[in-house]
């Protein structure tokens, strides 16, 4: 399934801010930072993720849901693609 590039946009603009942010975790470790200030930007990196999975989960079953072509069972493979992120 080929997802819509304009309702993807907001899923790259998280995975584009999880990357940016771990680029700054990278560059904490390397300065040999503190650990406390490069967790806080981890756990803001994890964040960005789970949201950019769950926006490409959602717009795959909207998109799934919609289509009269989809073949059996895909409904249930996104379901459990979905439920992987919990």
């Amino acid at each position: 399934m080929r997802l819509d590039p304009v309702a993807m946009e907001p899923v790259l603009e998280r995975l584009r801010r999880a990357q940016e942010v771990l680029g700054e975790v990278v560059a904490l470790v390397e300065e040999g930072r503190g650990c406390p200030d490069a967790v806080v930007r981890l756990a803001e990196a994890g964040t960005e993720l789970d949201r950019a999975g769950y926006g490409v989960v959602t717009l795959a079953l909207r998109q799934c849901a919609l289509d009269p072509k989809r073949r059996p069972g895909d409904l249930e493979a996104l379901e459990r693609l979905f439920l992987s992120l919990a």
